[in-house]
């Protein structure tokens, strides 16, 4: 039986497509002020649903290009 071990990577942040979303995510609660009876999951919300099919396979195509970078352990 042939085995071979690899070494998994720590947790990187550029290997989660969902990173970009959470990140837009972010963005709109930090940048734009709360209204006096607003709810953060009301904001949340509202957030994902500007998120497009073509934004998730943006960040998917994205993290592919790094997988080999990562691997390898080059800086990005």
């Amino acid at each position: 039986m042939d085995i071979h071990h690899s070494f998994l990577l720590p947790y990187s942040t550029l290997l989660n497509p969902m990173e970009g979303c959470w990140s837009i995510i972010k963005g709109e609660i930090r940048n734009i002020p709360f209204g006096k009876n607003e709810m953060i999951s009301d904001r949340v919300e509202k957030t994902v649903k500007k998120v497009t099919p073509e934004d998730c396979q943006g960040w998917i195509r994205h993290s592919q290009g790094l997988f080999t970078k990562c691997m390898t352990m080059e800086k990005t």
